[in-house]
């Protein structure tokens, strides 16, 4: 029912009440009115409520932070290692001394060290630029005279020197360039005080290159790592304008061919005395002769050079009245050899001429060579035993046949037949004599014209007081001329130092090119100035 009808409903009613129609006391009879019975309201139906959209959630715009700058970090410099070893000259006694004992192996402890040197131990070591400034906290070198400085490599640009100093030698000054990775061996030396510099070797080696050598006046070794500045050339006094210098110990592939040849001569079987008068001692007591003297050098100028230069080649030839190279076919034909059972043998070293590197074949033919050696029979005084290092089967030779007069200049001019065999790239031959050439069919002139010829330059050993003074002019003519040095070992106990010098100087040299033709008939000079000492020099017309 509706809001309407139930209003109708209740005026109805309170209009039959004012009309009397309430109920009295009299009979009369009241009407019953019938209540018109209410309906239960009836709820309005809930009108689904229109759902309302969830709005979306208004997200406000987050600013981006303004990011702070990035700052790159600082790169690590790239590092550059500078390092080396110094090292001094033994003394020529020192050499000597060692020729005439058991061979001893290269230092373990110290192994890069040259034979022939000692380690420059607690010197003072500093990088310099061009201004003489250092750049660097100075460096002290080890006992086996090593240093090492750890650079940026940025700096390397500017250093233009290595100079290291101690009390009793000349400073060292070196181009910094010797002791980078790129050299083969950072290495360099110094000599003593009271020494002094010299060029003994100068010849042309190319059409526009020169080989030099710089040794000292004491040990009569070469010098090591000499700064390119401290260099002047000239061709017919014009100077040459930025020559490149390389020193042999900086490359791996300047390896020397040496031939050497040994006077056999009767004469070598003279007692040997020193500067006192006195008998050199061999290892079995008795007095030492020439011949095993010029042995015992010989042994140890091969093993000095094959230490320092292990690609190197050596040839060994002998003379007396005649010449004899060592090949196997000549050896094979001129002594009859017998092993430890007393089989008669032929030497197979496996060599097509008379070069070998091997060192154990070189010390077998020295040994040949020696006629006191033990393997010519124990009746021998002294008696020279067998070389430790040889691994031939040689146990005995029965006859000396090298002997006789003096054939010293065919000697030579077979050593250059035997080196233009084999094209060389650093020739070298060593020539020792107790004696003037009394036995040769060439003459001095000759063998001057043909080792000029190959650029071979040639080392004169005179042995003793035998020679007059024509031997002497020309022993020194052939030395000179042909770009190398001339030694008068009067002391023969003092000869194992002078070779042990010579191999120095075949290992340890200067090749520069001057940067233009060289041609017959120019002069030229060659001047060297350490540390602003007085400048020495060599000159040659070339030929």
């Amino acid at each position: 029912m509706n809001k309407s009808c139930i209003a109708l409903a209740v005026l109805l009613s309170l209009s039959l009440s004012a009309c009397g129609g309430s109920s009295s006391s009299t009979d009369e009879k009241a009407v019953e009115v019938t209540p018109v019975p209410t309906a239960e309201p009836t709820a309005a139906p809930t009108p689904e409520p229109t759902p309302e959209s969830t709005p979306e959630p208004t997200v406000t715009p987050t600013e981006e932070p303004t990011p702070e700058p990035t700052v790159a970090p600082t790169p690590e410099p790239v590092m550059t290692t500078i390092n080396g070893q110094l090292v001094v000259p033994l003394t020529i006694t020192a050499n000597a001394k060692s020729a005439l004992i058991p061979v001893k192996a290269r230092s373990q402890a110290c192994p890069g060290i040259p034979d022939g040197y000692s380690p420059l131990q607690n010197a003072i070591v500093e990088l310099k630029g061009a201004a003489g400034d250092s750049l660097e906290p100075a460096a002290t070198t080890d006992d086996c005279g090593e240093f090492e400085f750890v650079v940026p490599e940025t700096l390397v640009e500017n250093i233009s020197q290595v100079v290291a100093a101690k009390a009793g030698f000349k400073n060292i000054i070196a181009d910094v360039d010797n002791f980078l990775e790129s050299n083969a061996s950072r290495i360099a030396s110094t000599i003593s005080e009271q020494a002094s510099y010299e060029i003994t070797g100068l010849k042309k080696s190319g059409t526009q290159t020169i080989n030099f050598i710089v040794t000292d006046s004491e040990s009569k070794k070469a010098i090591l790592g000499i700064q390119d500045s401290a260099f002047t050339f000239t061709i017919d006094g014009q100077t040459v304008v930025n020559p490149s210098i390389t020193g042999s110990q900086s490359t791996d592939s300047d390896s020397a061919s040496v031939v050497i040849t040994l006077d056999a001569s009767g004469s070598m079987i003279s007692r040997v005395e020193d500067e006192n008068g006195d008998y050199v001692l061999a290892p079995d007591g008795n007095p030492h002769r020439r011949h095993t003297l010029a042995a015992a050098a010989a042994h140890q100028l091969i093993d000095m050079t094959k230490a320092n230069d292990p690609a190197s080649e050596l040839a060994v030839i002998s003379f007396g009245s005649d010449v004899y190279p060592f090949t196997d076919q000549i050896l094979n034909a001129e002594l009859n050899m017998f092993d430890s059972n007393g089989d008669n043998i032929t030497l197979d070293t496996g060599r097509t001429g008379n070069f070998t590197q091997d060192v154990a074949t070189l010390h077998t033919l020295i040994d040949i060579y020696n006629r006191y050696s033990s393997t010519y029979g124990s009746y021998q005084e002294p008696l020279i035993q067998r070389h430790p290092d040889r691994t031939d089967n040689i146990d005995r030779i029965s006859g000396y046949p090298f002997s006789g007069a003096t054939a010293f200049l065919e000697s030579i001019d077979v050593a250059i037949s035997t080196l233009e065999n084999v094209n060389p790239t650093k020739p070298a031959i060593v020539a020792l004599t107790d004696g003037g050439d009394n036995s040769s069919n060439v003459n001095v002139d000759q063998v001057i014209t043909r080792a000029q010829q190959y650029n071979y330059p040639v080392t004169v050993i005179a042995a003793g007081t035998g020679f007059s003074r024509s031997d002497i002019v020309d022993m020194k003519r052939i030395s000179s001329e042909t770009g190398s040095e001339y030694f008068e070992v009067t002391d023969l106990s003092q000869l194992g130092g002078f070779l042990a010098g010579i191999s120095t100087r075949v290992t340890f040299n200067y090749d520069a090119n001057l940067n233009t033709v060289l041609t017959s008939g120019q002069v030229l000079n060659v001047s060297l100035s350490v540390n602003g000492s007085e400048p020495v020099s060599r000159e040659i017309t070339l030929p």
